[in-house]
């Protein structure tokens, strides 16, 4: 009980009927086809409304347009890519002159978002290094607030790179190097402040 409408071409209109269909799909030769048996084709033309064409069949092969069917993945932007692949954009972009700011920033990125966890950890010890209970609601502030101190200067920091205004590939690691400045110094600064010394022990 197949009903199909073929509408692809604009000049005419051809409906099916058949008892029976089924789909053939050959994925290495991006092949589909359309296999109807025991059916008939009603074609009707858009320039000549009055002429009807009728006819019967035993077996029917349409070949349907495959990218209806295998459908093409959509353009991967610079933060969908690999490393070769980002190194590979770099240099294509080169050879048009293009900038190519966006893969740059991201080359950099894969790389320094994993070092923001120790930097983060750092200003986690500088902060905890005391015996003061100032309260769970005044540590999750602090915590929020660093969080978004290091997305507000990554941002700030990759919108002046996309802008030409500062370098791509020093961008990303402007968080880490403020704040780690920042944990180091607040370390310097507990360690004198805090009620017992700061002691690192070695396993």
């Amino acid at each position: 009980d197949v009903f199909l409408a073929d509408t692809s071409n604009p000049a005419q209109t051809t409906v099916y009927f058949a008892r029976e269909g089924r789909i053939r799909l050959d994925r290495e030769r991006r092949l589909v086809q359309l296999e109807l048996r025991d059916g008939t084709s009603n074609t009707t033309l858009t320039d000549r409304p009055d002429d009807y064409e009728e006819r019967a069949f035993e077996n029917l092969t349409i070949t349907l347009d495959p990218d209806t069917v295998f459908k093409r993945p959509p353009p991967r932007g610079a933060r969908e890519m690999t490393y070769a692949e980002l190194r590979e954009e770099i240099e294509t972009a080169k050879a048009r002159n293009d900038p190519a700011y966006d893969a740059r920033f991201m080359l950099q990125q894969k790389a320094s978002l994993p070092m923001a966890c120790p930097i983060l950890a750092l200003i986690g010890l500088a902060l905890g290094a005391t015996n003061r209970k100032d309260g769970r609601l005044a540590s999750f502030a602090v915590g929020v607030g660093v969080s978004f101190l290091y997305y507000v200067l990554l941002w700030g920091a990759r919108a002046a790179a996309m802008g030409g205004q500062f370098s791509p590939e020093l961008a990303p690691w402007t968080p880490n190097i403020v704040l780690g400045v920042t944990g180091l110094a607040l370390i310097a600064w507990r360690a004198r402040l805090a009620d017992r010394p700061i002691r690192f022990a070695l396993p």
